[in-house]
């Protein structure tokens, strides 16, 4: 709408526009010819003006005398500036159309000249005619408006017609004819997308039928789905996919309920719980839900602690501790065996993800920071291993990676014999040409210092063999 709006304010400030450039033409060239009259034709007495005719065949000269009432004009020449302000802003918009200027341009060419006659009118003073004129031409203007429209709108019904009797090409052809005169309309547009989706649409169509015959509902309804995507005018199929996609969760419904009721039975609480997740995601207020919520309540709260502890063992055996984590979660779980079962699964998932951050970055082990984080983390935790063989391969994969990242490695340092070079936070190189030192990988200061010079600093990252120059250069003035 905005976009419409700010078109129309444009229009309109056009048609203002035009309107005085108008009037003022008209008023200059009235004004000019009263003036001619008045210096050319003067008349000798205070009589009424006169208007004075020359027979085009005999060349004689008629005078005829009409009483001038400048009220009366005054009324004519306001209603004609009216009459030519409403004529710009709701009609010329029209006119300046450029597909009705393609439809027909000879009509709109015919308006224009009995506009532009009834400026000539009003200009030679003719007001009853150049309003009457002006008139005609804002009729014709409406008339050809109609027109247009209803021409459109017949090859626009001849195409739908077409259309609904599956005749593609005959409704393509009409429908390029209407579009030959209005292009941008939404009747039409949704017509072409229905004409231009008709093909997948069939398609669809017959594997609908050949899922209907293989009672394959969960086809039908994924289809049914495309079909109305592709063309939402279907109401008849829009409802049918309603009622495929209701069936559908009707019958999964049941089936989840089952299943869940079956794994009660087998003692498998945690497919029941899952089974009823499932179920409840498509009705939660059904009463099969109800009863398989409670019956899951009721074997939870019956079910053996012997049991549990069982699983929990054979879970933690198996180096399962997800597993783990979710069976001491059960009715038991203010057991303090229970308890201790969680608290060992929550802590060797919580560092068998931790261990895998830094094997899985390797070169953050480079930051000595971080890499002694990484061997206080070693240190602390070897303990958990002995209950979890992966976390064991970690930890022994972590200490081989710190192993490496302890390697040292080597540091050429180039001075001019003058500047005493520190390593900060590590030791003194001292006043040297050339040194290589050695360095655990990382991120280093190199300070260089010398009587009568600034200090000087430098920043090395040590993952590799660098060489790096030192220099005090700067004096002290």
């Amino acid at each position: 709408m905005l976009d419409q709006d700010i078109e129309q304010s444009r229009n309109q400030r056009l048609a203002k526009l035009r309107y005085y450039i108008v009037i003022g033409t008209v008023s200059m060239a009235v004004l000019g010819s009263g003036l001619f009259v008045l210096t050319t034709h003067t008349p000798k007495s205070s009589r009424d003006l006169s208007v004075i005719n020359e027979s085009p065949s005999t060349g004689e000269v008629k005078k005829t005398t009409q009483q001038i009432e400048p009220q009366d004009h005054g009324a004519l020449r306001k209603q004609f500036q009216a009459d030519l302000v409403v004529f710009e802003q709701e009609r010329q918009p029209i006119l300046d159309n450029r597909e009705l200027v393609a439809w027909d341009s000879q009509a709109i060419a015919a308006i224009t000249r009995r506009k532009d006659e009834a400026l000539s009118q009003f200009a030679a003073g003719q007001y009853h005619d150049a309003i009457a004129t002006l008139e005609q031409a804002n009729n014709d203007a409406v008339d050809l408006q109609h027109s247009w429209q209803a021409a459109y709108q017949e090859k626009l019904l001849q195409a739908q017609q077409a259309y609904q009797q599956e005749d593609i090409a005959r409704a393509q052809l009409f429908l390029n004819q209407a579009f030959s005169i209005q292009v941008s309309e939404a009747q039409g547009l949704l017509l072409q997308q229905q004409i231009d989706s008709y093909l997948r649409v069939a398609t669809l169509l017959q594997q609908l039928n050949i899922a209907k015959i293989e009672n394959n509902l969960s086809k039908q309804v994924n289809l049914l789905k495309e079909i109305v995507a592709e063309d939402p005018t279907r109401t008849d199929l829009v409802s049918q996919y309603q009622r495929a996609k209701k069936q559908l969760n009707d019958l999964t419904f049941s089936r989840y309920i089952a299943q869940g009721l079956k794994a009660i039975e087998q003692g498998h609480i945690n497919k029941a719980s899952i089974a009823y997740e499932n179920a409840k995601r498509i009705d939660s207020h059904r009463n099969e839900l109800k009863n398989l919520q409670q019956k899951i309540a009721k074997t939870q709260r019956t079910l053996s602690y012997d049991a549990l502890l069982v699983q929990l063992e054979n879970a933690a055996k198996a180096d399962n501790w997800l597993a783990v984590a979710q069976l001491s979660k059960t009715a038991f779980g203010n057991d303090q065996k229970v308890q201790r079962y969680q608290r060992d699964a929550n802590d060797i998932i919580r560092l068998q993800q931790q261990a895998q951050a830094y094997i899985h970055r390797p070169q953050r082990l480079h930051d000595g920071h971080i890499r002694s984080q990484a061997q206080a983390f070693v240190r602390k935790n070897m303990t958990l291993t002995l209950k979890s063989p992966r976390l064991s391969q970690q930890m022994q994969a972590l200490t081989d990676l710190l192993s490496k990242a302890n390697a040292e490695q080597p540091l050429r340092i180039t001075s001019d014999g003058n500047t005493d070079i520190w390593v900060l936070g590590v030791g003194h190189v001292g006043k040297v040409q050339e040194k290589i030192v050695s360095l655990p990988p990382g991120q280093y200061t190199l300070e260089g210092r010398c009587e009568g010079y600034r200090n000087k600093q430098i920043i090395v990252s040590l993952s590799q063999q660098q060489e790096v120059s030192l220099v005090c250069d700067e004096r002290i003035r």
